[in-house]
């Protein structure tokens, strides 16, 4: 993926969850996706600056929007709650 210039994300990239992550279940604290947000975060401001960090997740929250509204995700029902 990453070695690819060409790479493109698409919804179907994600692939299917639960047997992605049989150890962590549909119910991954928190503090993991903070972790997964604030650490690029810092790698990005160090090698990018501020302002050109400030922009990076609005482009990635406008494409993954897109690509959640072209997939059929959004017309599923979530996993029922405990």
């Amino acid at each position: 993926m990453f070695n690819d210039a060409s790479y493109q994300f698409r919804w179907e990239n994600l692939g299917d969850i639960e047997p992605g992550r049989p150890n962590l279940g549909n119910q991954t604290h928190v503090a993991v996706y903070r972790l997964m947000q604030f650490t690029p975060r810092e790698v990005l401001v160090s090698n990018f600056g501020v302002e050109k960090t400030k922009a990076r997740p609005f482009a990635s929250g406008k494409l993954a929007g897109r690509e959640f509204r072209r997939s059929d995700s959004h017309t599923t029902k979530p996993p029922a709650q405990p």
